[in-house]
């Protein structure tokens, strides 16, 4: 399953853009026999993207620090889906 983050409008540098939904929204769409996304938040309250691969060891994608993000949604980093 995909990771999908929604970032607070404070998070947005561009302020013209604050307001768009679009902007807001930071999708990780998985890549078939490629790469499966997951996320894991960290004890700080840190959300971070992890991009997993079937053969090898994950590696991070993205970090959004704890006012950065308001809601994620896809597979939990550990789980086994």
């Amino acid at each position: 399953m995909s990771v999908y983050v929604i970032l607070l409008p404070e998070a947005i540098a561009d302020v013209d853009r604050r307001e768009d939904r679009e902007a807001l929204a930071m999708p990780y769409e998985d890549e078939p026999g490629a790469a499966v996304y997951k996320y894991e938040v960290l004890p700080s309250g840190s959300l971070m993207v992890w991009r997993t691969f079937p053969d090898s060891s994950a590696v991070p994608e993205a970090t959004f620090g704890p006012s950065a993000w308001s809601h994620v949604r896809g597979s939990f980093f550990g789980s086994n889906d």
